[in-house]
């Protein structure tokens, strides 16, 4: 008889209300995929033979937790991992003449209201407004939407708050616990790698928790692990072949 060491693709998605899954999508290489069952349980001992020995026991709720951990970063995983939402912001029209807070200096950030900007230009506010260059005066990360002050002696003196003529930009924006947690399908469509059999295990209805933390600062690449709870599914029966909570299926 073989062991087992497993290997797979996971696979995430709503789950419809009639308890099939919806539309699944892979969430890349996941290091760990692991199901645990609990019992709330409720024991008493006899009182007759002056041992008090265990004498019943009740199981008064079944359940269970999942727990995934990938290190695929992309919006969609983000989006589960921050029970969030992702969001293309689309391109929108030039903005003039954008104003900044007053009183920066040498080594300051100034950050425009947009990210992935083109076509910038920074002036002072000056009369004849002058306009301050890119690579002397200021560095533009344009992604970020942001001025670093670089020297403001060359072209001096200027009078603020400096503004900016930019255009926006398409991005994508997951914000955080934009959304209710919702109940999921997932499923593990793996590979018992001591003997190359199949294995599939479908967890038909579960919550997922956000993520933990996020590390965007880090000197190895991250893990972003997902924890939740596996809930019964009320629209099988519990004499089905899979039950209600979860299935392993296998040749």
């Amino acid at each position: 008889m073989p062991g087992f060491s497993g290997q797979g693709k996971v696979l995430i998605g709503a789950r419809q209300s009639n308890g099939l899954p919806g539309i699944l999508r892979w969430i890349g290489n996941a290091s760990v995929f692991r199901v645990a069952q609990n019992e709330d349980t409720v024991e008493r001992s006899e009182s007759y033979t002056g041992n008090r020995l265990p004498n019943r026991r009740m199981t008064r709720s079944r359940g269970g937790e999942i727990t995934i951990v990938f290190d695929e970063f992309s919006p969609e995983n983000m989006a589960i991992a921050l029970l969030g939402q992702n969001t293309l912001v689309a391109a929108a029209a030039a903005v003039t003449n954008y104003g900044f807070p007053t009183g920066a200096v040498v080594g300051d950030s100034l950050i425009m209201p947009a990210k992935n900007v083109t076509a910038v230009t920074v002036v002072d506010s000056t009369g004849s407004p002058k306009t301050l260059v890119a690579g002397t005066n200021y560095e533009l990360d344009a992604f970020a939407g942001r001025i670093d002050i670089l020297n403001l002696t060359s072209g001096a003196p200027y009078v603020q708050p400096f503004k900016a003529n930019f255009t926006p930009g398409a991005h994508n924006v997951q914000g955080a616990f934009k959304l209710l947690s919702t109940e999921l399908y997932i499923r593990m469509d793996g590979i018992n790698t001591d003997d190359n059999s199949r294995v599939i295990c479908d967890v038909f209805r579960n919550r997922l928790s956000p993520a933990r933390q996020l590390d965007l600062i880090n000197e190895d690449f991250n893990d972003f692990e997902l924890a939740g709870s596996v809930l019964a599914d009320l629209t099988r029966s519990a004499a089905s072949a899979g039950g209600q909570f979860y299935s392993l299926t296998t040749p």
